[in-house]
């Protein structure tokens, strides 16, 4: 029995995290391909993280910032991870995300973001604001996957993930929609200001986060509404983008393809 304390005693498991500590040294569960590795990074393993470097979109820097399109011209910063396609392993991590209730892959994916943020010097944002769900759909699904990536760049940040605004109307998904006219249609004057946040959050530099970046349709409308904040400053982050916006920033040709 001594000889088994030995080496349980020192293990402190943190569950949520799917880390634990042995020996002060932290080992965690990749979220990708479930292996645990040494580390201190609490996101993916060194091999699942060079199947993704090739989409990572500080693909032309450390950091990717385009101001275009130009409904979107308003925000400091558009922070992008990964680029989306369907010949990389993101879609199946996003998918995993939200649909299967893969949660400790949208924790991942915040903490790298806001390590990054940390190592470029962007830390620079008061809050972090999830793009909302409609109480249905998430009453459906149990969760807002843009609020858990926003709780995983708060988490590193150590600043708080805002309920700023909210969803007003129940609307088909927009995964099927392909057009940036289809997809702006379903998403006009869903959102709104939370009573009270014009005051509260006036002045505040705010992140708003959403899983997939891909026409803009549902950044501009939450943008819309945030810039009812007297002396607001915002910027967007994603998990992912569509190489199509890529080409509207850059003017760079890539591969596209359809959401599933």
């Amino acid at each position: 029995m001594q000889f088994l304390k030995k080496f349980i005693a020192p293990i402190e498991y943190t569950e949520g995290n799917h880390e634990f500590i042995c020996d002060n040294k932290t080992y965690f569960l990749c979220p990708s391909c479930g292996i645990f590795s040494y580390g201190q990074y609490g996101t993916f393993c060194d091999a699942c993280l060079a199947e993704l470097q090739q989409t990572f979109c500080w693909y032309y820097e450390k950091m990717l910032h385009f101001h275009e399109p130009v409904a979107l011209s308003t925000l400091e910063h558009v922070l992008p991870l990964f680029m989306y396609g369907s010949s990389t392993n993101i879609r199946s991590l996003i998918f995993r995300l939200k649909y299967h209730g893969d949660l400790p892959i949208g924790y991942a994916f915040g903490r790298l973001l806001g390590r990054e943020l940390l190592t470029t010097g962007l830390d620079v944002f008061d809050g972090i604001v999830p793009v909302p769900l409609h109480w249905f759909k998430y009453l459906r699904r149990g969760y807002n996957q843009s609020a858990i990536f926003a709780r995983g760049i708060a988490e590193v940040l150590g600043i708080p993930v805002c309920k700023v605004l909210r969803r007003t109307t129940y609307r088909k998904s927009q995964t099927k929609m392909a057009q940036r006219e289809e997809r702006s249609h379903n998403v006009e004057g869903v959102f709104a200001l939370k009573e009270g946040n014009a005051e509260r959050y006036a002045g505040q530099h705010l992140l708003l986060v959403d899983d997939v970046f891909t026409t803009g349709a549902t950044a501009s409308e939450c943008i819309n509404c945030l810039l009812e904040i007297p002396d607001v400053r915002l910027s967007f982050a994603s998990i992912a983008v569509r190489p199509t916006l890529l080409r509207l920033a850059y003017g760079q040709m890539a591969d596209d393809d359809e959401d599933e």
